[in-house]
């Protein structure tokens, strides 16, 4: 890992919090594990991913949306609560943004036949999101690369964190070709944090 000038070094929720969010990240979207959202109830157009540890007082919810009218944007927030869904709100992290114009005409064989645009792109991000689940869109300066049949890959995560909370903006390029921005958003609301 290369990592970037940092901003802060504060901490931005207390440990055993952020190592419920880290464990979360794992079981949902950093292992590629889209078949766990299931369609929310509460949001209309929305998939959620809900889960409790018990080895934390805490429960975790995905809200997530795309649309396939508009290949290539999603967005969506996390909340993590007390105990259950409906405990008192401890941290909040909103997330929008999606593929560039060239993400979208990246294309790629493989065994299933010619994948285009999401597919591609959100594999790689997945890859990202697993193999650095600690230091992905906590409001970290961060940047990693790796190669495959396509070319060089790299992620590069610019985050600041700010008395309220944390941001980020987050890119994936192929070979120095922007394919992928989002922007987030969090704040925790523990006293202190």
């Amino acid at each position: 890992m290369e990592k970037l000038q940092d901003l802060s070094e504060r901490n931005i929720m207390p440990p055993d919090l952020f190592n419920h969010y880290v464990e979360r990240r794992k079981k949902a979207y950093a292992t590629g594990g889209e078949s766990v959202y299931v369609p929310d109830a509460k949001i209309p157009g929305f998939k959620v991913f809900n889960w409790k540890n018990p080895d934390f007082p805490y429960h975790f919810e995905d809200h997530y949306t795309d649309r396939r009218q508009r290949l290539g944007n999603f967005g969506g927030f996390e909340i993590t609560r007390e105990i259950s869904e409906e405990g008192a709100p401890l941290t909040f992290y909103d997330y929008s943004g999606g593929l560039t114009e060239e993400g979208l005409k990246l294309q790629e064989q493989t065994e299933k036949g010619l994948s285009t645009g999401e597919p591609v792109v959100y594999s790689r991000l997945t890859k990202f999101l697993g193999d650095h689940v600690t230091d992905i869109r906590f409001g970290k300066n961060v940047k990693f690369n790796f190669e495959d049949r396509l070319g060089k890959w790299t992620y590069k995560g610019l985050g600041q964190v700010e008395a309220y909370g944390w941001h980020d903006e987050e890119t994936i390029t192929c070979n120095g070709v922007l394919l992928y921005r989002i922007k987030g958003n969090g704040i925790c609301f523990v006293p202190t944090f």
